[in-house]
C-alpha cells in the first residue's frame, strides 16, 4: 500500500563573504549587526572562519520549486533613489502632520507629500536662520529680509473684479515682509526678545536692529552707529585655528610599538591650554604633519602642565618624540540676551570664544528703552545669556551665573573689578578755557584717572612758515587725582593729615589738577608749574578704587569744574 509522506519545505540563505572585504572574519547577515535567532544554519560544508573565502548571497525559491517566486527583501521604509540629486532648500519651510495630546493623536513624524505641507520663501534673501512664532504668525529671520508667515489663514484682496476667495486654508499661509531691507546674517544667537519687542543684529549692514509693532527701528543709531558699523563686520563667520603644542613628557616608558594612550607636556596647564576633547592630535617634523588622530579622552595630572590622553587610533611611538600640537576649530559670534531683571538688551561681541580666552577680544554691551541709548560697557565674556522669572543669568565654562545676586557690585564669575564713567567739559565751546580744579558728588571711592584736554594744532614749522599744513601735537593732560581715602597722607613736617587727590568739603569732594603735560612749540610755563590744563574742551574719567570697600555701591550724581578764560 502506497504510503504519503509530508515534505517540509524551506528557504535556506548562504551568505559568503564580499571579495573586497578580506578584514570580516565570519559570514554575516545584510542589514543585521546581530546574529539573528530562528534563522536556518549555515550548511554543513560552508566555512565561517578564514580571511580567504570569498562570501556571496545566494536565495532559494518559496518552497524550493523549480521557477517559483524568490524570496524578495519586501517594502523598505525609506527608499533610496536610484539616481540621487540632493537639493538643499535654504529658503524653505515643511511642516509634517498634527499633534493633538487630548485624542492622542501624534502625526509629527509624518510628512506627505499629498498635501501641501511646503512653503518657499525669496531665495535671493538668503537661508533663513531664525524662526519665532508669535501670537498666529511665524516670524522668519532670512540673511537679507524679515517677514511672517501667516498661520492657518491667508490675508484676502479685494479689487475691481471682486474679492479673491480661498477653498481651502494651508497651516503655512501668506508671507507677508517687514518694510527694509535687513536681515540676521548668519548669527542668530543674537537674538533676544521682551514683550512685543525683538532684538538682533545684521552684521552685513553693521547695524543692530529692533522688530516691533512699528516695524524694524535701527536701535545702533542711538549714538553707537560708528561703534557698531566698525566692529560688527569683525565677528567673522568662518572658522579659524587654534593650535596647542605639546611634547612627550620625558622619561615615560612606552613598551609597545603602537600606543593609543599616553602623557604629554602642553604650553599651560589644561585649565587655560584648551586641549578637549575632539581635539585634532598631530605629530610633525620638522612642521611637517607625520599623522594626527581624535583625542578622545583626557586626563589631568598632578603635575603642572601634564595631561594624560587618549586617542581614536593607535600612533606610532617612534614617531611621538618629534612632538606637535593639538589643533581645533572655532569662529566668532554674537550673543544676545534680555535681562529682565534690569530691562535692558544684553549685547556681546566676541572674537574669541569663552573658552579660548575670557578677557580678549570681546565687548559686552547694554541698550535701555527708558532712555533710547546704549548705557553700559561690561567686563564680562558670557557663553550664554538669558532670563527666568524676572532674574538674569550667564553662563561662562560649565557653569551658571545669576547676576543681581548678594550686595556684591562690580563682581562678575568672581573676579572683582572696577567701574568707569567718562565725560565731557564743553561748556562755551569755541572759548579757549584753563580747566584749574575737578569736584564732583556722590559717593566715596571715585578718582580721575587721567583728564586731558583737545589737541592743539600748529603749522608744520612754527612760527616762522606760512604752510597751511597742520600738525597735531599733545594734548594737555593731568597727573591721576587719588580718591579721598586712597591720597590721604601724614605730613612729615606737622604731622597732620593730608590729602594728594579729592578733599571732602560740605559733602563735595573736590581737587586740584596738577599739569603732567610735555612742552610744546612757543610755551614757556608746561608741566607742573602750569595751574590745571587748557582747551576748548576737557575730557575725564572716573573710576572706582580698589581700596574703599571695592564691592559696595557706588554712586555719582554730578561733577563740574572751575573754569576760567585763558589769557
Amino acid at each position: 500500500m502506497p504510503t504519503s509522506i509530508q515534505v517540509k519545505y524551506y528557504n535556506s540563505f548562504w551568505i559568503k563573504k564580499v571579495k573586497s572585504n578580506q578584514t570580516t572574519s565570519r559570514p554575516v547577515w545584510p542589514g543585521l549587526p546581530w546574529d539573528p535567532t530562528g534563522y536556518p544554519t549555515f550548511p554543513g560544508g560552508a566555512k565561517t572562519t578564514g580571511a580567504t573565502e570569498n562570501w556571496l548571497l545566494e536565495e532559494s525559491r518559496i518552497k524550493g520549486g523549480y521557477n517559483n517566486v524568490s524570496v524578495s527583501l519586501g517594502a523598505k521604509a525609506y527608499l533610496n533613489e536610484e539616481d540621487p540629486v540632493q537639493v538643499n532648500r535654504k529658503a524653505g519651510l515643511i511642516f509634517s502632520g498634527i499633534f493633538n495630546s487630548r485624542t492622542g493623536l501624534n502625526e509629527t513624524n509624518v510628512f506627505s507629500l499629498a498635501s501641501p505641507i511646503t512653503k518657499e520663501l525669496n531665495p535671493d534673501s538668503g537661508s533663513i536662520q531664525k524662526l519665532f512664532a508669535e501670537d498666529t504668525n511665524v516670524i522668519t529671520f532670512q540673511e537679507r529680509k524679515v517677514g511672517y508667515v501667516l498661520i492657518n489663514k491667508n490675508t484676502i484682496y479685494t479689487g475691481d473684479q471682486g474679492a479673491t476667495e480661498t477653498t481651502g486654508i494651508p497651516v503655512l499661509g501668506q508671507y507677508v515682509p517687514y518694510a527694509g531691507e535687513y536681515g540676521i546674517s548668519e548669527d542668530p544667537e543674537s537674538f533676544a526678545y521682551f514683550g512685543n519687542r525683538k532684538y538682533f543684529t545684521d552684521k552685513d549692514r553693521g547695524v543692530v536692529l529692533r522688530l516691533s509693532r512699528d516695524g524694524l527701528t535701527e536701535i545702533s543709531t542711538y549714538g553707537m552707529k560708528d561703534y557698531f558699523r566698525d566692529n560688527l563686520p569683525l565677528m567673522s563667520n568662518n572658522f579659524q585655528t587654534f593650535n596647542v603644542s605639546w611634547t612627550l613628557t620625558a622619561g615615560q616608558s612606552l613598551e609597545d610599538a603602537y600606543v593609543s594612550s599616553f602623557k604629554v607636556d602642553v604650553n599651560s596647564t589644561i585649565g587655560d591650554c584648551k586641549v578637549f576633547k575632539g581635539s585634532i592630535f598631530r605629530i610633525l617634523n620638522s612642521g611637517v604633519l607625520e599623522t594626527s588622530a581624535r583625542v578622545t579622552n583626557i586626563v589631568d595630572e598632578s603635575t603642572a602642565n601634564e595631561i594624560t590622553i587618549t586617542l581614536d587610533q593607535s600612533v606610532q611611538t617612534s614617531l611621538l618624540s618629534g612632538g606637535g600640537d593639538f589643533v581645533f576649530y572655532y569662529k566668532g559670534k554674537i550673543q544676545g540676551g534680555y535681562d529682565n531683571y534690569n530691562r535692558v538688551y544684553t549685547l556681546s561681541l566676541q572674537n574669541t570664544p569663552d573658552y579660548i580666552s575670557s578677557t580678549d577680544g570681546y565687548s559686552t554691551v547694554t541698550f535701555d528703552e527708558s532712555v533710547r541709548g546704549w548705557v553700559s560697557f561690561y567686563t564680562y565674556k558670557p557663553n550664554f545669556i538669558y532670563s527666568i522669572s524676572g532674574k538674569f543669568y550667564s553662563i561662562t565654562g560649565n557653569n551658571i551665573y545669576e547676576h543681581y545676586s548678594g550686595t556684591s557690585y562690580m563682581n562678575f564669575y568672581g573676579s572683582q573689578g572696577v567701574a568707569s564713567v567718562a565725560f565731557v567739559f564743553n561748556d562755551q565751546p569755541s572759548l579757549v578755557k584753563n580747566f584749574k580744579t575737578i569736584n564732583y558728588e556722590g559717593d566715596n571711592g571715585w578718582f580721575v584717572d587721567v583728564m586731558t584736554s583737545g589737541n592743539t594744532q600748529f603749522n608744520k614749522d612754527y612760527p616762522e612758515s606760512t604752510s597751511n599744513t597742520f600738525n597735531t601735537v599733545n594734548k594737555d593732560t593731568t597727573l591721576r587725582v587719588f580718591s579721598y581715602e586712597e591720597g590721604l597722607y601724614t605730613d612729615p613736617l606737622t604731622g597732620e593729615p593730608k590729602r594728594a587727590g579729592f578733599d571732602r568739603k560740605e559733602n563735595k569732594y573736590v581737587a586740584n589738577l596738577v599739569n603732567d603735560s610735555v612742552a610744546m612749540a612757543g610755551e614757556v610755563r608746561f608741566g607742573n608749574v602750569m595751574t590745571g590744563i587748557k582747551g576748548f574742551f576737557a575730557k575725564v574719567t572716573f573710576s572706582t578704587d580698589s581700596t574703599t570697600d571695592p564691592s559696595g555701591l557706588k554712586e555719582i550724581w554730578s561733577l563740574g569744574s572751575e573754569v576760567v578764560r585763558s589769557s
